[in-house]
């Protein structure tokens, strides 16, 4: 069980990033909407990627083109879901 654990982790990490739970993206504008997951352990998130933009544009093709395109991508916190932390 321990040995797919590293798998599991990143097929989930995938799945966040292309839900908009947790994420939502308007090139146009290039406002990037996040869970605010990010704001609270962005260091975490800093250990793998010089930024919060630049961790998600590792999941999201369309930030990841954004970030490479030059304009400013601008981070807005969602709303968090409370009721997540209630399910048994």
């Amino acid at each position: 069980m321990g040995d797919r654990l590293e798998g599991q982790l990143a097929d989930q990490t995938r799945r966040v990033h292309s839900g908009e739970r947790w994420l939502r993206f308007d090139p146009a504008s290039g406002r990037l909407d996040l869970t605010r997951l990010y704001d609270w352990y962005g260091s975490d998130f800093l250990q793998a990627a010089p930024s919060v933009e630049e961790y998600v544009a590792a999941y999201a093709p369309a930030v990841r083109a954004a970030l490479g395109a030059g304009p400013r991508v601008t981070i807005r916190w969602l709303p968090y879901d409370w009721s997540l932390n209630e399910r048994k």
